[in-house]
Formats: structure tokens, sequence, C-alpha cells
């Protein structure tokens, strides 16, 4: 039986024969007919069917995979900075001087072509570095890249925060210490420096009465702040789209509602906080305690932990420091909550002691310095609840992590900031109208930096279209707002406080007897305030970056002009 003719190529006697694949037409040489007929032991064998393995390695290599997930190629990047041209030139208005658009374009082209190329040459410089290291050896490699980068890592920087918790133990402890022992200082039977004798039992500390009034107000605060009462708020400075009820004046309102019908109607006498300052402290305190905890323990269970200030893996710091930025429980927002209760607190406390001051006497009678810094004190708190809007913009409420420092910095501030009138009224200082005069100057000075900073940040962070190109600092991601006061100094609003609180330190040493009290805060506030203003410069560093070294070029001073 004749075969039909196929053709088939010549083979060195040394190799193996390959394969051949099953056809269903053969290809003749050319002149020879073609036969669709296919040789049944060809047919039969299972190596004939096509396998997917006998495509070329090199299309499956991972080095390829590798040089295709590089970093953008020009193109891309040109692409890039084409739109962002693109979009600057649609924004262009016919009210902008030519010099203005000219110099703001040059200026953003620069940033994003800067930015572009420093993303490429990192990434390009990190893959090459991996791809050249065996994988039992990445994470070492890994490690050493990120600080020759400047970059901490994640690890190392958990294992420093760990180391710190003791130092943290040490500071929750020290901080409630140091207010008990000011106002075991200053008391109706003695308000020397060093008192001749103090008497510590646990009955002078904890009363089951004054307990539970602080308890009962606590609780009436959070129910007022959990009403539908006020304006909403949208969360100035933040990803997440937080509202806020700004209700605090309401609050306010109906709290001395209450306070005034205790008085009037059922003849409570509210002069018996100020009796029982002690004893309200303390309660003061274990509630704090007692939240905070109750806070994070709900944070670990429900997984939510969102404060970057609370995810060392130190229980003892995370603790501290707040696991969550913005806990919430139903409608209740818990940290602006506890601190509109601590100033609304500080307003009242003042009050009383004006009442007690004035009580029984004629005008000429009472003490200017004392009704002098209660009445500075309430305005200054009385600000924060009637401009509660604008501390949504804080970085204590945007950043801060809502744990037992906070909420105990906010139980004790009451307690704190009255000291001093509540030192002039124990002392009974003498009336000295020019250092009246000179703390209310400062007090006005400073009043006003604090609350036009404030003003102009908010509403910057609100709109930023409705402020002058010329003093917003753009950036491929963020904008920095330089006008206004923010144009003299970087921190115009802690500047503002500083001035604020040294002038009832000011009020406090120039019409009393010398004690260690008005140092001892004006120290406490300073510390407070570099310490904010250095961890509000590192978060702005690391989040607006170019931006932020353009505006620290611009504005060298932190706090005070020319000075610092």
């Amino acid at each position: 039986m004749n075969r039909p003719s196929r053709t088939v190529r010549d083979k060195s006697p040394g190799r193996p024969k390959k394969r051949e694949k099953s056809r269903s037409s053969s290809r003749s040489r050319k002149g020879e007919k073609r036969e669709t007929e296919v040789d049944p032991p060809y047919k039969a064998q299972p190596y004939r069917t096509k396998s997917p393995a006998r495509k070329s390695p090199s299309r499956k290599s991972p080095a390829r995979k590798v040089r295709e997930n590089l970093s953008p190629s020009p193109n891309k990047i040109i692409n890039k900075i084409k739109e962002k041209v693109a979009d600057f030139r649609d924004s262009i208005t016919p009210d902008k001087k030519v010099e203005e658009v000219i110099r703001s374009s040059v200026t953003r082209f620069e940033e994003v072509a800067s930015d572009f190329v420093a993303t490429v040459r990192r990434s390009n410089r990190l893959q090459s570095r991996e791809n050249s290291i065996p994988v039992n050896d990445r994470l070492t490699s890994k490690s050493s890249s990120l600080q020759e980068n400047n970059v901490h890592s994640s690890d190392d920087s958990k294992t420093e925060q760990r180391g710190s918790w003791f130092i943290t133990l040490v500071l929750a402890l020290a901080v409630p210490a140091a207010v008990v022992a000011a106002q075991l200082a200053c008391t109706k039977e003695s308000c020397a420096p060093i008192p001749p004798k103090v008497t510590l039992t646990w009955r002078r500390f904890f009363d089951l009465e004054a307990a539970s009034w602080y308890l009962g107000y606590l609780v009436f605060q959070f129910i007022l702040a959990s009403l539908p009462l006020g304006f909403k708020n949208k969360s100035l400075g933040r990803m997440d789209s937080y509202t806020y009820r700004s209700n605090g004046l309401a609050a306010l309102l109906a709290t001395s509602a209450v306070f005034l019908g205790l008085q009037l109607y059922l003849n409570f006498p509210l002069t018996r906080i100020l009796d029982k300052g002690l004893p309200i402290m303390s309660a003061s305190i274990i509630t704090a305690v007692v939240l905070s905890i109750g806070l994070y323990v709900k944070a670990i269970r429900t997984k939510a932990m969102r404060s970057e200030y609370g995810q060392t893996g130190s229980h003892v710091i995370d603790l501290f420091a707040g696991a969550e930025t913005n806990a919430r429980i139903g409608p209740l927002d818990i940290k602006t909550a506890v601190i509109r209760a601590s100033l609304i607190s500080a307003i009242i406390y003042n009050s009383l002691l004006i009442y007690r001051e004035a009580q029984g006497k004629e005008l000429d009678q009472i003490s200017i310095n004392v009704a002098l810094a209660a009445a500075l004190q309430i305005i200054y708190c009385l600000d924060f609840v009637v401009f509660e809007s604008t501390l949504l913009s804080s970085f204590t409420v945007n950043h801060d992590g809502t744990g037992l420092w906070l909420i105990l910095y906010s139980a004790l501030f009451p307690f704190w900031i009255t000291l001093i009138p509540k030192y002039l009224f124990l002392s009974k200082s003498a009336h000295n109208v020019w250092v009246a005069s000179a703390a209310g100057l400062l007090f006005t000075i400073g009043y006003l930096i604090h609350r036009i900073s404030n003003y102009q940040k908010a509403a910057f962070k609100r709109n930023s279209s409705s402020v002058s190109s010329a003093d917003v600092i753009h950036s491929r991601s963020s904008s920095l707002f330089k006008g206004g006061l923010w144009g003299k100094v970087r921190h115009p609003n802690y500047l503002g406080a500083l001035l604020v609180y040294t002038s009832w330190v000011l009020l406090a040493l120039g019409s009393a007897p010398l004690h260690w009290i008005p140092f001892a805060i004006l120290i406490a506030v300073v510390i407070e305030v570099l310490v904010q203003v250095s961890r509000v410069e590192t978060r702005c560093q690391d989040r607006h970056a170019s931006a932020w070294n353009v505006y620290s070029s611009q504005v060298k001073q932190r706090l005070i002009p020319k000075v610092f």
C-alpha cells in the first residue's frame, strides 16, 4: 500500500528526533499535491496534542514582568505634567496679572517635574537593588534601603515607641499629681508657698456626693452633645467626611439654666461646688481613666485602630495616646464632648468665684484682680464654645487620639487654670490698677491674635478658592496658607494662646504675694506650646513635604517674629 508523500526535514543523527504534531493537512513541496489524510499510527499518539508549555519561556519570565512593572515611562511623566499645566491654565482668570501667572506656572511646573523625577529615581533604585539581592536577604535589604532614602521603618519606630512606655506611664501619673499638689498648696486654710500642715485623709479626696455631682454633670453634657441642636459642620483637614453638631452655646445656656434653677427653686448653695473642689477633681480623674480604658477596649474589639499615634503595639502608649482619632458612641463624639464639658466647667467655676467674691460686699470692696482674672478666663473659654466650628480645624480634633492624655487633660483643665483666680481670692490681694491694665492689654492682644488666626485658617480650609493665589503655596497634592498672620509666624494661634496665659500670670504675680503656682502654670504652658509646635511641624513636614519646605523658607519664625 502506497503511503502519501510527506515532507520530512533531515535531522542530524546525533540529535534525538523531535516529535511532530498531528495535522489535519500536510504541506507538500512546490508543485506536489496536498493530502488531508493523516497516518493512523501518528493519530494515536497522545503527545500530539497542543501543549501550553511549548510557548517560549521568555514570555513568562519573571524578569520580564519586573521590567514591565517598573516606574512610569517618560511619556507618562510628560503627560502627567501636561495635565497639571492644563489644569492650571484653566484656572487663570483675566484679573490676574501676567507676571503672577508666569511666576506661578513656572513654580508649579518645576514642583511637579521635580516630584516626578524624584519618584522615578527612587523607585528605580529600590527595584534594581531588590532584584539583585536574594530572596532570603530582602528583608535586611529593605530596611537598609529605607534608611538610605531617609525613610524610617515602621518596625524601628514601633520599637522606639515601645521603649518609651515607662516615660508615658510616669507622665500619666505626674500630671494629675502636680495639679493635686497645687490644689493642696492653696486652700482656704492656707495659701502659702509651703503650707505649714497638709492633712491627707481619704475623706478629703473622695466624696460620694461630689462624685455624683460630677457624673451627673458629665452625663448631662453627653446628652446635650447627642441632641440634634445646632448646625452640622464637616471636619476640616481630615480625609474622612466626619460631621459634628456645633451646639456648644446651646449646651452652655442649658447648663446655666439648670444651675440657676437649682439655686432659685431648690435653694441649692452653688458655692458648695467650690468647697468640694478636691473630691470633684478626684472623681474627674477616676472617670477619665475608666472612660479611656473603655474606649481602648472598644477600639480593639471593633478593630477601629485609626489613630496614627496609638498603633505602636504597646498597650501603655496606645492607651495613653488613644486608639481612635474620633471615638464615637452612636451620635456622640467623645472627643469634642469632653473638650466642651471641660470648657463649660471652667466657665461655671470662674462665675462662682466672681459670685463668692461679690457676695455681701459693696462695689468698691470687690477685688478687681479676682474679678478680672476670672472674667478673662471666662472670655477665653467662651471663645471656644461660641466659635466651636473653628475648633474643627485644630490639630487636636483632627489628629490627636481620644486616649487617656486628652481625656485626662480635659478633666484637669478647669482645676488647673482656675488656680490663678483662686489664688488671688484666697491671698486677699490688694487693688493694683496698673497691673490690671497691663494684664488686660496683654490679654486683648493675645486674644485678637488667637481669634484672627483661627478664623483665617478655618476660612481657608473651608474654601481655599476664596483666598488670593498669592497667599497660597501649592504642591502636587496639597496647599498651604501663608497669608494674614500665618505669613508673620508659622503658629500665630499658639502665640496668641501663650500671650493670654501670660496675662493671667502677670496679674497674679503683680498683685499678690509671691507664690510658685503662677510660675508653674506659665512653665507648663510654655512646655505644652513647644511640644505642640514640634508635633505640628513634624506632621506638616510628612504630609506637605515640598510645600512645607517652601513655607518654612518664606516664614522662618515659629512663634515670635524675628526671635523664634
